[in-house]
């Protein structure tokens, strides 16, 4: 039950660092979210990022749009201006499908090897961009949302978190012959360079 309850606090952190959240230090603390720290990008020109100190949220509410290789390429160049080099593109499964549609002969190429036969494969997945900047390998998380994908640099952001706070099991009065514990985290998103990131903002999921 312990490791369940981990898998899915684990997962509600995940989901957490998508919102569109600013810091507070206040009670109950907040930390801030991804999309807080990034200021390159895409965006529609009735949508805004944030400051990219993780101070403020960013300006979401506008016109949605279609995602298409053009907002990755610009969001790309965005980066690699200020000095960053992601190194991985992150999206929500829905995303991921549309980002698959994109690919053409003259962008991607899928090739399969085999050793041993086996049945007929159609390929319609796009697991690696090759932009005019760098590789970016395509990751697929199911907490995203629809309407941003990321560019991420994986060397300059991570998880941290207090001293024995994450995952912290604790057990508390039982309730008859009910056993019962507490699992507690405290945990903060480390976002060393924001420049070296970016995002697409504004998607429609289509």
């Amino acid at each position: 039950m312990k490791v369940l309850k981990g898998i899915e606090q684990r997962r509600d952190i995940e989901k957490s660092l998508f919102a569109n959240e600013a810091r507070s230090g206040s009670d109950p603390r907040k930390c801030a979210k991804l999309i807080t720290w990034i200021t390159n990008g895409d965006a529609p020109s009735d949508m805004a990022f944030a400051t990219g100190d993780g101070s403020d949220v960013a300006d979401l509410t506008g016109t949605a749009r279609a995602l298409t290789l053009a907002q990755i390429d610009a969001a790309m160049l965005a980066a690699y201006t200020d000095g960053g080099s992601p190194n991985m593109l992150l999206m929500s499964p829905t995303n991921k499908q549309n980002f698959s549609d994109l690919s053409s002969g003259s962008v991607a190429s899928a090739q399969l090897n085999y050793t041993a036969p086996r049945d007929i494969a159609i390929v319609g997945s796009v697991s690696l961009y090759l932009s005019d900047f760098g590789e970016l390998a395509v990751t697929i998380d199911r907490q995203a949302n629809n309407s941003e994908v990321y560019l991420i640099d994986t060397d300059y952001v991570c998880i941290g978190s207090l001293p024995g706070r994450m995952f912290s099991v604790s057990d508390v009065a039982a309730t008859g012959d009910a056993t019962k514990f507490a699992l507690v985290s405290e945990y903060t998103l480390i976002v060393k360079a924001p420049k070296a990131h970016a995002a697409v903002i504004g998607l429609s999921g289509s």
